[in-house]
């Protein structure tokens, strides 16, 4: 993840506001995971060198709005090991429908006014500012209310009863 973050930082700084900062480093993860897989030594390429061309571009896929929902919701879910190659669509779209269907199961559970940032950002993709106005809230108080429904959900995810769901 060491070569995740600057990367996110880097390509924020030449993008809109509404592009979120997590949002980023999740692509980002995503292509780590990609290049780690794809990744042959016996071609004498330095691994980090190769993974930072798979890191990019999936931020560049994610802000360009291809597979935007894939990389929400494996942040979401905090499966992003876990996902099979994108090349085989058929084992994705199959994993990504149980795991969608916990994912939901514990969106209901969230409070009231967490569960509808959850919505907002990750259902409907409306921009942090756009959510934060639609919530009556500040920026910085949306922010914190989506990072801490960020956490809830991990933690509705990793308990035994969600995974039975």
């Amino acid at each position: 993840m060491h070569l995740v973050r600057p990367m996110a930082w880097m390509l924020k700084g030449r993008l809109p506001e509404s592009v979120d900062l997590e949002d980023l480093a999740a692509a980002g993860a995503c292509g780590l995971v990609g290049a780690a897989r794809r990744f042959d030594p016996s071609r004498g390429t330095p691994f980090e060198i190769f993974a930072r061309k798979y890191i990019r571009g999936t931020m560049l896929d994610l802000v360009r709005g291809a597979r935007f929902r894939e990389y929400k919701h494996a942040a979401l879910d905090d499966h992003v090991a876990t996902l099979p190659d994108p090349q085989d669509s058929a084992e994705l779209r199959l994993i990504s429908a149980r795991e969608w269907s916990r994912v939901r199961a514990a969106i209901r559970r969230l409070n009231p006014q967490r569960r509808a940032m959850i919505e907002l950002r990750y259902l409907d993709d409306v921009d942090m500012p756009e959510a934060a106005a639609r919530l009556g809230l500040s920026n910085r108080v949306a922010a914190n209310v989506r990072m801490r429904a960020i956490g809830d959900l991990r933690r509705l995810l990793r308990s035994p009863s969600a995974r039975r769901k």
